[in-house]
């Protein structure tokens, strides 16, 4: 994890671990807790906007005619 001198964030890894992966392994190795209940809610939500997202694009590529079987 690197900040940029503007205080952007930049995140570095590779494709198959995510820098929450990388967090919550720190957090089981060290007991810190870096998440409070908040931010959890926060991915949570996250989650299921991503997910809802997925389900309205296979609806609206159904309702266009495409990738219908």
């Amino acid at each position: 994890v690197i900040f940029g001198s503007s205080g952007k964030i930049h995140e570095y890894c590779s494709p198959a671990t995510s820098l929450v992966d990388i967090l919550d392994r720190y957090h089981n190795q060290s007991g810190k807790r870096l998440w409070d209940a908040k931010q959890e809610n926060l991915s949570n939500e996250i989650d299921r906007i991503k997910k809802e997202n997925d389900s309205m694009q296979i609806e609206l590529r159904h309702l266009k005619g495409e990738d219908i079987t």
